[in-house]
């Protein structure tokens, strides 16, 4: 029974996401806002909770260029003529945060934005993504009372939850065999 119990034990520890036990992650601001024709800065950074030397790191920006129902299709913002001259790339040459600023925003450009950031990590080069950053834009509207903002969300689905259930499922059968052991005295003995 206790070959069971640690076998199970593994199973899940390979089966929670990533970033519960991975050494580096990418870290993305989940939602950022603005107003019609302003900017915005969307902000993507490397994160190691085992001091693991992060350095040079660069970044590519990804949107999903399909409509609602279609196949996702990732571009480079780069490579759209929608985002030439309106977005800049921005490192911090003393950390690992990189960002972005668009101007002159479009409604369009409603969306989720995805870094990939290239990185040198204990002297190797590495590829880590994010898991993107939802960008909402209002549009402003002058009234005899001033302006008033309302939110313009095309499309707005609710986010894929399946992962983060399948988590919590993980996480409370691991729990749940943790207070058997304890509670049943399991000896592992050779």
């Amino acid at each position: 029974m206790a070959t069971f119990h640690i076998v199970l034990i593994v199973i899940i520890l390979l089966k929670v996401p990533h970033q519960a036990f991975c050494r580096v992650w990418v870290d993305q601001d989940p939602v950022v806002t603005s107003t019609l024709g302003q900017k915005v800065s969307m902000g993507c950074r490397v994160l190691s909770d085992s001091g693991e030397l992060i350095t040079g790191c660069r970044a590519e920006w990804y949107i999903n260029t399909a409509t609602h129902g279609q196949r996702k299709v990732w571009r480079e913002m780069g490579d759209l003529p929608r985002f030439k001259g309106r977005f800049q790339k921005t490192y911090d040459l003393n950390t690992t945060d990189t960002s972005i600023l668009m101007i002159w925003l479009e409604l369009h450009d409603i969306g989720y934005y995805f870094c990939t950031l290239q990185c040198c990590v204990n002297g190797k080069d590495k590829q880590y993504h994010g898991n993107g950053t939802r960008l909402l834009i209002s549009e402003a509207t002058h009234t005899p009372y001033g302006l008033i903002f309302t939110s313009v969300i095309p499309g707005a689905e609710e986010e894929n939850t399946s992962e983060m259930q399948l988590f919590y499922c993980y996480a409370f059968l691991a729990v749940k065999l943790l207070v058997i052991i304890v509670l049943g005295g399991l000896t592992i003995s050779s």
